[in-house]
């Protein structure tokens, strides 16, 4: 499956680069060096008998960028060897790569974008240890039908593997959707997706989804509206899954460059032969942008459903960010995320509930700023996971990372 997702890739990429626009394009290449260091006072992410370790990572890096009248693409990637001081039997190959190509025509737009991470890193210590691969594909079109009609189509892929016993999964699917301008003020929105997930051992998970939105320019700076899904889970010879939500939305625009926007409603969630379970969904984003800097704060809560190579079903997760990221000086960066995310497993789901928390800060340093020939990043990162039943465990990570660009 992985071959088939690079495959496709390379395909639609092939359908892009006409001979013309090849020879019309402008190329850059920027060859480097990626090197860090890294420092964790638990490094296996246990809540008892703590062991700290250490890590060098090395390796080449390259970024590539490629333009043309009507096209932009961009590739930014690096593979480097870990080196650890203690438990050498983790060292391994630490690869990210990421993609992008757009094509703009008159009254259409095609694009592609391609990802590959090769890591043991762990975003949240909720993740097991280990290993892991994903490649993530995606294709988009949108074409305006009429001045007043918008047609959009996607097909993303994702293919996951994990050390064992967990399992390889791969999902994959389209969407499609419609944007409709029916009056100055007013838009209806249409949407239609399906999603595949492909698992090894356990039951593969067909999910189909479908919703319908309403929304008014009240004045210059208020927008609001009213949105419906519905969202159909067939588990094979598991019980299926079904959910409806309904809920109300506002944008309000503050400032010149804050904005506000909220909604609220309820979810329905319907599961064969199980009761019917109800919550009320929410969710708040504050934002500011202004040249170098950045704040944005945000909260939610409501019914998701995620089917990876960890987790397998529907949660109610509650979740709140925060993010500021401020232009200490024209070279000098500084960045400060708060994350908090609680997943508690409906009764068709099972598991225990937990809280993953994260708190990241970090100074990014561009001596030749604008020009990012070279990049000092320190930073630091507190990751607590606190489950129902299970002990607590945290971990501090401290992380120095420099990356030189001819």
């Amino acid at each position: 499956m992985r071959q088939n997702t690079i495959s496709c890739i390379i395909a639609l990429a092939a359908v892009l680069m006409t001979a013309s626009l090849v020879n019309a394009m402008n190329y850059e290449a920027h060859p480097g060096l990626y090197t860090s260091y890294e420092y964790s006072d638990n490094y296996f992410g246990t809540s008892r008998d703590e062991k700290t370790e250490g890590f060098f990572e090395v390796g080449p890096s390259l970024e590539l960028r490629a333009t043309a009248p009507n096209f932009t693409g961009d590739l930014t990637g690096r593979v480097a060897r870990s080196l650890h001081n203690r438990y050498d039997e983790d060292d391994s190959t630490e690869a990210s790569v990421a993609s992008h190509a757009t094509l703009s025509e008159l009254h259409q737009t095609f694009g592609l974008s391609y990802a590959y991470l090769q890591t043991r890193r762990r975003e949240a210590l909720s993740e097991p240890a280990g290993e892991v691969n994903t490649h993530t594909g995606a294709a988009t079109y949108s074409r305006a039908l009429t001045p007043g009609a918008t047609l959009s189509l996607g097909y993303d892929i994702t293919d996951e593997s994990r050390q064992a016993p967990y399992e390889d999964e791969t999902s994959q699917g389209g969407n499609i959707g419609l944007t409709y301008l029916f009056t100055p003020r007013n838009t209806i929105d249409l949407t239609c997706s399906y999603l595949d997930h492909d698992y090894e051992i356990s039951q593969d998970v067909k999910e189909t989804a479908a919703g319908v939105s309403w929304s008014q320019t009240a004045t210059v700076r208020l927008r609001y509206g009213l949105r419906s899904a519905y969202t159909q889970e067939d588990r094979g010879d598991l019980p299926g899954e079904y959910r409806y939500d309904l809920s109300a939305f506002g944008t309000y625009s503050v400032a010149q460059h804050t904005s506000l926007s909220a909604s609220g409603g309820q979810s329905w969630l319907v599961m064969e032969h199980q009761d019917r379970e109800t919550i009320y969904t929410t969710s708040a984003t504050l934002e500011y942008a202004a040249e170098r800097d950045r704040l944005a704060i945000s909260v939610s809560k409501g019914y998701t459903s995620e089917f990876t190579t960890t987790r397998y079903g529907t949660y109610d997760t509650r979740a709140a960010t925060l993010t500021l990221e401020k232009g200490l000086l024209t070279t000098l960066t500084g960045t400060t995320e708060l994350s908090v995310e609680k997943r508690k497993p409906t009764t068709g789901t099972g598991g225990e509930e937990y809280t993953d928390t994260s708190t990241r800060a970090s100074l990014a340093w561009v001596p030749w700023a604008p020009r990012d020939y070279a990049t000092v990043t320190a930073s630091y990162e507190h990751l607590q996971t606190e489950y129902e039943i299970s002990d607590t465990v945290r971990e501090n990570r401290y992380r120095m990372v420099v990356e030189v660009r001819y």
